[in-house]
């Protein structure tokens, strides 16, 4: 039974598949957007501390060295969440699988972001309190509200790409293609 170039089921996107990759494509660039955002505003973060009295100096470090760590992370995560979006776009199983996995893990990751930034107003700080609010006063207006926002977001985005993946009419679409051989392109005698 000789089998068309393309299956019928492979022939067309599914529009949840298009939608998922898509998603990923825009968490992707947010991501590094905010990166790049977050390094360029630590120097202005760090001086406005230090000319707002703020003496200690561990404490800046601990907030240079975090963000520089989570910008790292951001970037490797951006590249990655790339990579997820054009296996997805062309139908690639482990892409789909590993997109799944990233999601579990990018939701986690958005659920335990958004519990800190909750738990950093609730808590009571054993620090000097005059550091912490000469810190919460040399970051830009809405910081907060911003990285609240987008930790949220981010949740709701792994959440919409693993259920987008997950409906029945993505399946089709990942499915391998029977394999062809030259000898069935040929007619019969």
């Amino acid at each position: 039974m000789a089998y068309p170039p393309e299956s019928a089921a492979r022939s067309r996107r599914p529009g949840v598949v298009a939608a998922a990759a898509g998603l990923l494509v825009v968490m992707a660039v947010s991501g590094a957007v905010y990166s790049v955002f977050s390094l360029a505003s630590l120097f202005g973060i760090a001086d406005r501390y230090r000319d707002a009295g703020g003496a200690s100096t561990a404490l800046i470090n601990v907030v240079v060295l975090y963000t520089a760590v989570a910008a790292a992370v951001s970037g490797l995560v951006a590249v990655l969440l790339l990579l997820l979006a054009a296996g997805v776009w062309r139908g690639r199983s482990g892409a789909r699988s590993g997109s799944w996995v990233v999601c579990g893990l990018g939701f986690i990751g958005g659920c335990l972001s958004l519990a800190v930034l909750l738990l950093q107003r609730a808590v009571p700080v054993r620090a000097d309190p005059a550091a912490v609010d000469a810190l919460l006063a040399a970051y830009p207006t809405g910081w907060v509200g911003l990285n609240r926002a987008l930790s949220i977001a981010q949740v709701l985005g792994y959440l919409v790409v693993a259920v987008l993946l997950a409906l029945p009419s993505a399946h089709p679409y990942f499915r391998k293609r029977p394999a062809q051989s030259p000898a069935s392109e040929l007619p019969l005698p």
